[in-house]
């Protein structure tokens, strides 16, 4: 061995620490495994030991030549590699940069290993062999390329075998007796913990079959009991079995089924989309296996069959009736597990959580069941099952175990689950007591939610009012102290203007040039016009009709204070009208009002005027009518001449939004006001 060389055993013993410190280095290794999905990559054992210890190896060379000769080591190779050792990720090994091939070697058969061993994680990356029977096997898909994956099962479990590549004849080898020579992978987490093991078959000749798999997988012999109590590691063959009977239970979530024949079930787990239903006679075969404390039928076949037993009916489970099980005593005579079981009892809890589960203690001797249903229940049911109803309950029976006698066959209950099937498997049976659980539930839920509600309303009723209340006294004192004010000073300032222009005029007699007098005469008609705009505003503050009154209401309330008994008749047709507006916009509607009944009194001497609206929504049609002198809008004086009726009630119809018209209809004459919806 050259100087400053290692074995392949060596770099197994070194820490982290060495291995940093260790540099490149000289080691003679046979290949045991070259992996063809990862070129230049290898396990490595020491020649003059090929079943000993070995390693992983991998290339880290640029060199092409190099890589090519890594490349194109095979299984039986000696070569001598300059290689620095690693700590990789898991385990040590060898990461090289040159190499050179010393000689070729054949090797033994490795030696067998049980899954047993090889779980101690002493024969990591080692040659072994295997003997079990082909649970499945199949063809995958791995980065790209095809993948045999074959699942054994040995005498101490099962086991995962792969070889990359297309494994002639796999599609024949489900229940087949098989040897197997691979070398031995582990499996590891993130910290590097050790999880399970698989074995790599080192080539397609390695995989030899030893028994050749029935021609028909249901030409195998009936398992004799399938029951859960009954079965053990040493009581049953490595080879399929099959069992007929009726399907009491299907769940393709979970990934299997029920059969019970006679007072014998157990469960079969089978792979695909297709899942007999519940009720169906079938014949399934399946290796047996235990998971837990119960019995399994694994990789199952199944096919419907014809039968001449009777329909399996419910076992009455922790009744008094002489029909229920000896519980703790034999397990061969107790063997009740994945029945279909019918329990009848009342509901003493009901976990919400997941909106599935209740638990149901029977009266029989005090023992509780749990009950699982296979979709969530309604809140229906859910509020009918809070109440502790007298239930039936039927199903398939999973039991829990605890054993106490671990020489004999005795064992005591832990606990029970039922799982049902549908919505047909729970009954409720109500009684006095469960009628008055509801009814009084019922009764103080509504006192509970209504009673909160009622006092808030009662006291924001309150609130309410006091607020308006104090609202309205506060506007109404407001508008009346501004009403005082606008009579007592501009009101009379308006006045005592208009008697200096008649008094001026008076006095100057016919010496007033016509201009003056014109001018004069129109100051005296905006006077007047602003002394009515004031006093229709002080009668609109002096009173709370624009907070509260509706648009009918405060047009009927002019109407009756216009009219003059003898001289002017006004009457009012109002329908349609909104029911609510802004205040500003029903001054501006009624400003227009009394402006269109003023000119048709005084100006067009009418003796009848008629208020009518027609709408629906928030459009509308208001129209002031008369029987008074016809007038002209477009002749009518404006502003520039003192008048500013129009103008004004223009300009109030544009603030609105309503569009003004002046004219004549079916013989009256008016102004109509139209607004169009939205």
């Amino acid at each position: 061995m050259p100087a400053g060389a290692l074995r392949v055993s060596d770099v197994l013993e070194m820490d982290r620490e060495a291995l940093d410190q260790a540099g490149e280095t000289t080691v003679t290794g046979l290949v045991t495994y070259a992996m063809s999905w990862l070129p230049g990559s290898l396990i490595v054992a020491d020649p003059e030991d090929p079943d000993g210890p070995a390693v992983y190896l991998a290339d880290s060379s640029r060199d092409p030549e190099v890589n090519a000769a890594m490349r194109a080591l095979e299984e039986g190779d000696v070569a001598e590699f300059r290689a620095t050792p690693s700590a990789f990720l898991l385990e040590p090994g060898w990461k090289v940069s040159r190499l050179n091939v010393l000689s070729r070697m054949s090797m033994q058969e490795p030696p067998c290993r049980s899954l047993a061993e090889m779980k101690e994680g002493r024969f990591n990356n080692r040659r072994a062999r295997v003997y079990g029977v082909a649970t499945s096997a199949r063809i995958i898909t791995a980065n790209g390329s095809p993948l045999s994956l074959i699942e054994l099962i040995t005498e101490s479990g099962p086991l995962a075998v792969r070889w990359h590549g297309i494994l002639p004849g796999i599609d024949r080898l489900r229940d087949a007796e098989l040897e197997i020579d691979g070398i031995v992978m582990p499996g590891f987490n993130p910290r590097g913990e050790f999880l399970f093991v698989e074995l790599e078959a080192i080539g397609a000749e390695t995989v030899r079959v030893l028994k050749e798999a029935p021609s028909d997988p249901f030409d195998v012999r009936e398992c004799l009991t399938p029951g859960v109590l009954v079965w053990g590691p040493h009581q049953r063959s490595l080879h399929t079995c099959k069992v007929r009977g009726e399907v009491t239970f299907s769940s393709q979530k979970e990934g299997y089924f029920v059969i019970q024949r006679g007072d014998s079930a157990l469960r079969t787990f089978a792979s695909g989309n297709w899942f007999p239903e519940v009720g169906l006679t079938v014949e399934a075969a399946g290796f047996p296996v235990v998971r837990g404390d119960s019995g399994v039928l694994e990789s199952v076949v199944w096919r419907k069959t014809e039968t001449t037993d009777p329909p399996v009916r419910p076992l009455r489970f922790l009744s008094s009736a002489n029909d229920g099980p000896d519980l703790g005593w034999d397990a061969a005579a107790s063997d009740v597990d994945y029945r279909l079981v019918e329990v009848e009892g009342h509901v003493t809890e009901l976990d919400r959580s997941f909106g599935r589960h209740a638990r149901i203690a029977v009266s029989t001797d005090g023992r509780s069941v749990d009950v699982v249903f296979p979709e969530p229940l309604s809140e229906t049911e859910l509020s009918r099952l809070s109440d502790r109803p007298k239930v039936v309950v039927r199903g398939v029976l999973l039991t829990h175990l605890t054993r106490s006698n671990a020489v004999g066959q005795y064992f005591a209950f832990d606990g029970f689950t039922i799982l049902t099937r549908g919505d047909d498997d729970l009954k409720l049976v109500p009684d006095a007591a469960w009628v008055w659980r509801r009814l009084l539930r019922g009764g103080i839920w509504a006192l509970v939610v209504l009673l909160p509600v009622l006092v808030l309303a009662v006291i924001a009723l309150v609130v309410r009012r006091r607020s308006d209340l104090r609202r309205r006294e506060a506007v109404s004192a407001d508008r009346k102290r501004i009403a005082g004010e606008l009579h007592d000073t501009i009101a009379q300032h308006i006045s005592g203007a208009k008697l200096w222009i008649y008094a001026a005029k008076t006095a100057a007699g016919e010496n007033l040039p016509e201009p003056a007098a014109d001018a004069l005469g129109m100051a005296a008609n905006v006077l007047e016009a602003t002394r009515v705009e004031i006093r229709n505003a002080i009668m609109d503050l002096q009173g709370d009709e624009f907070l509260n009154d509706t648009p009918k209401a405060m047009l009927q309330r002019f109407a009756r204070a216009s009219d003059i008994p003898g001289r002017v008749r006004v009457r009012t047709s109002i329908h349609g009208l909104p029911e609510h507006l802004e205040v500003g916009e029903k001054r501006d509607l009624l400003a227009i009002v009394q402006e269109a009944t003023s000119n048709a009194t005084r100006h067009g001497e009418a003796k009848n005027v008629i208020i009518v609206s027609r709408g629906k929504g928030t459009s509308f049609v208001l129209a002031v009518l008369n029987d008074g002198k016809p007038f002209s809008a477009a002749s009518a004086p404006g502003p520039d001449q003192g008048h500013f009726g129009l103008s004004n009630m223009r300009e109030r119809a544009r603030r609105v939004k309503v569009e003004i018209e002046f004219g004549a209809w079916r013989g009256y004459q008016g102004v109509r006001l139209e607004r169009k919806a939205k």
